[in-house]
């Protein structure tokens, strides 16, 4: 008798350990500049401690999470909610922090200004620049620009979006009231986003 529970036993556990093991899958990260990450079930919000590596972890099938991560110095902190189901790896490659984003500002500014000067010189005869700044890998220039006169049909404020491009910069929007992705589709929706946020 008490091996027919020792082996009962041993089936129960046996079929356990299949199931769980079937129900988890292993979910891989490709991360860049990256000093830590943290893993969360979104709906719980319980933190998750089954890593298997660095880059990967063991994580129940069809099932929302939020990665957050800490940025190397001069990149910035954040996260991101995936499915274990995903397409892996799930990429996290964090953009400049907004420190490393002010100093590159300040030492590219008048290129920038020169190159939309340059390109766009009825912007500047009615309008003067209100808010700017660098976005990802400082390579995405928005800006915000207001009329300089007294208010008329064409006192709007306009936003633009610039690329550096082999070192160069080059205006890649026209001055608009909104940016939108059905006429710049070339333009990250994110950039897109912060030039109308501005």
């Amino acid at each position: 008798m008490k091996r027919v529970i020792a082996l009962l036993v041993i089936i129960i556990l046996v079929i356990g350990a299949v199931v769980f093991v079937f129900s988890r899958t292993i979910v891989s990260f490709e991360q860049k500049n990256i000093k830590s990450i943290e893993i969360t079930e979104l709906d719980s919000g319980k933190k998750v401690s089954s890593f298997l590596n660095d880059s990967s972890a063991f994580l129940v099938k069809n099932t929302k999470y939020k990665v957050s991560y800490v940025g190397i110095d001069g990149y910035a902190n954040g996260s991101r909610v995936f499915n274990s189901s995903d397409e892996m790896p799930i990429k996290l490659v964090p953009y400049f922090s907004k420190e490393k984003l002010l100093s590159l500002l300040a030492a590219d500014s008048n290129t920038i200004h020169n190159s939309i000067s340059r390109t766009l010189p009825d912007l500047l005869t009615n309008f003067s620049l209100a808010k700017e700044g660098l976005l990802q890998f400082g390579d995405w220039y928005v800006a915000l620009y207001r009329y300089k006169g007294g208010y008329n049909l064409s006192s709007d404020s306009l936003r633009i979006v610039a690329k550096k491009v082999e070192g160069k910069w080059k205006p890649v929007s026209s001055p608009e009231i909104f940016l939108n992705s059905v006429s710049y589709p070339n333009i990250p929706k994110d950039v897109l986003e912060k030039a109308n946020a501005l």
